[in-house]
């Protein structure tokens, strides 16, 4: 039995149509995984209060936002307040230590 014969409505659909179907699908898809990945520098909260992953390593290239510097996490550590802290390197050698605020502020990786 086909599906005219059962009374459904059966037309062609035009590549237009199928097209925005297929983007609908898409971008549904894109939103539901972004809800569920969230990256955050420190392993912040994601806005749906997941937890999120913690993406700092040893090694990890960030740029700095204002100057476009280029650094190299060479370690983290908890000062006295147990606040996290991470240390950078400038490709010159120089390690200086930044906090866990200062860095997800203003800084990205590259």
């Amino acid at each position: 039995m086909s599906a005219s014969e059962e009374g459904i409505d059966v037309r062609d659909l035009s590549e237009v149509e199928i097209i925005e179907m297929i983007r609908q699908e898409y971008d549904q898809k894109l939103r539901r995984l972004a809800s569920e990945i969230t990256t955050h520098l420190g392993g912040k909260k994601t806005f749906n209060g997941e937890p999120g992953i913690n993406v700092i390593a040893r090694g990890l290239k960030v740029r700095h936002h204002k100057s476009r510097y280029l650094y190299t996490v060479t370690g983290m550590f908890r000062d006295a307040d147990q606040k996290l802290m991470i240390k950078l390197q400038t490709p010159e050698g120089d390690v200086f230590d930044v906090n866990e605020e200062e860095f997800e502020k203003n800084y990205e990786s590259d």
